[in-house]
């Protein structure tokens, strides 16, 4: 019996060092695992790939312009884009407040300078055409409230140097809008050139220069700073506009504005 014990137990023993060879032979650095450790350079936001099997690389991270309790300002310079017979150039400005990061609300204004011919208008009511357009409205002022929605953030690089933080927003408001009758606009101006159109009206057909109307508009900003970022912004105008024999006319604008934005107080972090 005491053979059979020496036997069993000289057959564990070589058992358990084979086993702890062949642990030790797993913890021995391969070729390949060594070539991967080489250093790697970063000069470039694209050399960010050779220190990762993944194609991208994603950062969760909390916005860089924060807004919840902090006001907002801005000022910008606008045009209306869809007249069909004039030019129409102003400015705009907005302020508001952010009750959360994405949720706010202020008041803005529209205001736009005087009227510019286009081509058409020229060829329309000069020689030999003296051809008066029936119908037309041209925005003046504007002022409502407004809703500000911001549900998308992100970054991105700028000529792979630098990384701009920026928002998606759209904006739902509300407001009176000061319009004048662009026939009369075209009137006078045809007037101080002597010219006399076929299809002249005695006077103006609006029941009166404000009218209701509501705003839709989407836009982007860019911060450079916890305080202040640049905007782009695209916005729709429906405006309501009665005329004296009762008729009601629904004239759409399209504005295209680009500005500055300040917030204010300070961010709270960063």
């Amino acid at each position: 019996m005491k053979f059979l014990r020496r036997i069993f137990f000289l057959v564990v023993m070589t058992i358990s060092v084979s086993h702890a060879e062949d642990d030790l032979s797993a913890l021995e650095p391969s070729p390949e695992s060594s070539s991967s450790t080489e250093s790697i350079v970063i000069k470039s936001i694209s050399d960010l790939q050779q220190i990762t099997p993944y194609s991208s690389i994603s950062v969760i991270q909390k916005r860089y312009l924060p807004k919840t309790f902090r006001w907002e300002s801005n000022a910008s310079l606008s045009a209306t884009i869809n007249h069909t017979f004039f030019y129409l150039a102003g400015a705009s400005g907005r302020f508001g407040f952010f009750l959360r990061e994405d949720h706010g609300l202020g008041v803005e204004g529209f205001a736009i300078l005087p009227p510019l011919f286009k081509g058409v208008t020229n060829d329309l009511t000069g020689p030999p055409n003296y051809i008066l357009p029936t119908s037309y409205i041209l925005p003046q002022f504007y002022g409502g409230l407004y809703y500000k929605w911001s549900p998308f953030f992100g970054k991105m690089a700028l000529l792979d140097k630098r990384i701009i933080y920026f928002d998606t927003y759209f904006t739902l408001g509300a407001g009176v809008h000061k319009v004048l009758d662009g026939i009369e606009i075209i009137k006078e101006r045809i007037k101080k050139r002597a010219l006399k159109v076929e299809n002249e009206r005695p006077h103006s057909l609006l029941a009166g220069s404000s009218s209701p109307a509501f705003t839709l508009g989407v836009g982007q900003l860019f911060a450079f700073s916890q305080s202040f970022a640049l905007n782009w912004e695209l916005k729709w105008f429906y405006t309501v506009v009665r005329y004296q024999k009762g008729n009601m006319h629904t004239p759409i604008d399209l504005n295209f504005s680009l500005g500055v934005n300040y917030y204010f107080p300070e961010a709270g972090y960063r």
